[in-house]
């Protein structure tokens, strides 16, 4: 990273959009009144209203400046020289997303993304881990509630269980209580092209457990039966429908793989998602919806029809409905240890808010932790990392926006 002096600490890179806007007006309520940041993207006018909703929020702060920059190498290695950090909304990120890494890489600049799409998280790990690494600039992708908030709560499980009993984990169950999503027009597209943009081998090749990780774990470990239930006798009766499973699986993995070679969590850890079921017959519907929907997704004729109904871009939710949300995740860490009964952790993570909020916070917090964590770099060095990776200190700026997550020994 550049230890020159900068126009800039952070920047937000497709404000105007539905998740960019959510951003900035957390950065402007939370982030420090001396932050030196901008928001940008194509459109002047759209940037100069949302500076200008900005400054009515909070009229004693002073607002963002706002930079245009079009997704060309010119304007986006322009902005990288500005700034320390910059947070990315600009999607979809398998088509404007490696030009802003690249960007940030040459330039020194850290980088944080949302995205979903684990097989382009892969090529950016082939492509740019090992510079970004020489470089020292810390890349974030998937930071998003997509896979944020489980990559933290398993760290948090698996921390509890080796601090307080010094123990590793085998493996981790997470239970999904609440958590709606009514996804934005920006998600959608993102999910459409992902879809159209590569075949169904090479999506499910992405998906497999240890495909981010540096290094291969063991084999899949899942307690599920033929109808896709598991009972877990500290979460009860789970279905396995939680539609983003595989990519935050991989995602844990990643960190996993990241911590201390493997051997923090442990060598013989997995990790398990699934959505809370309040009957069989409620899972099972569950399950049957997932693979339907992944099946439409799947279909051009499908999807087409799909697009003729979802928001554009930009659109979603109305946001002070989405606020009134609630996410609620719970996770249990088993112990790696012989017995019927072998020692359990529980974690349990709330936020007051819905996906789209929570995921503004993952961003601005992310970008917090990078900007006034003085040993980060030292501690975690360059790379494409994961939100795991950050450590404590990101969790607990998480807790100062409201979310919580409370940990116990079973």
């Amino acid at each position: 990273m550049t230890t020159s002096i900068l126009q800039y600490d952070l920047v937000v890179l497709g404000a105007t959009g539905y998740t960019g806007n959510l951003t900035a007006e957390h950065i402007n309520e939370f982030l420090p009144a001396g932050l030196k940041w901008a928001v940008a993207g194509r459109s002047a006018a759209k940037l100069q209203i949302l500076v200008e909703k900005l400054k009515k929020l909070d009229p004693k702060r002073l607002p963002p400046s706002f930079e245009v920059c079009a997704p060309t190498a010119e304007d986006l290695n322009a902005l990288a020289k500005k700034t320390k950090v910059i947070i990315t909304l600009l999607g979809p990120y398998a088509k404007f997303g490696a030009s802003v890494i690249e960007a940030c890489v040459n330039n020194g600049t850290h980088y944080l993304d949302t995205t979903g799409e684990t097989y382009w998280v892969g090529r950016m790990i082939r492509k740019y881990h090992e510079d970004a690494k020489v470089a020292g600039v810390i890349l974030l992708s998937q930071i998003g509630v997509e896979s944020g908030p489980f990559d933290l709560i398993t760290l948090s499980a698996v921390s509890k269980l080796q601090t307080e009993a010094s123990l590793k984990t085998k493996e981790v169950i997470v239970s999904i209580n609440e958590s709606k999503l009514s996804p934005s027009g920006g998600t959608l597209a993102s999910f459409f092209d992902m879809y159209e943009s590569i075949d169904q081998k090479t999506m499910a090749e992405s998906l497999q457990p240890w495909a981010l990780s540096p290094m291969e774990g063991r084999k899949a470990l899942d307690g599920a039966n033929m109808f896709g239930l598991r009972h877990d006798k500290t979460l009860g009766l789970l279905s396995t429908s939680s539609p983003t499973e595989r990519q935050d699986r991989a995602l844990v993995h990643r960190s996993w793989g990241l911590l201390d070679g493997g051997n923090f969590y442990g060598r013989n850890f997995f990790y398990n998602e699934y959505q809370r079921a309040p009957s069989t017959f409620a899972g099972v519907v569950a399950k049957l919806g997932v693979k339907l929907l992944e099946a439409s997704l799947s279909s051009a004729f499908l999807r087409n029809l799909m697009r003729k109904f979802a928001p554009a871009p930009g659109e979603g939710i109305d946001p002070e409905q989405e606020k009134k949300l609630n996410i609620e995740i719970f996770a249990v860490a088993i112990a790696d240890e012989a017995g019927q009964s072998p020692t359990r952790a529980l974690a349990k993570l709330r936020y007051a808010g819905g996906p789209y909020h929570i995921t503004a916070a993952f961003l601005a917090q992310g970008a917090a932790t990078i900007l006034f964590e003085e040993s980060l770099l030292k501690r975690v060095g360059g790379g494409i990392l994961t939100p795991a990776v950050l450590g404590q200190s990101y969790i607990e700026r998480l807790r100062d926006t409201g979310m919580t997550i409370d940990t116990v020994m079973l």
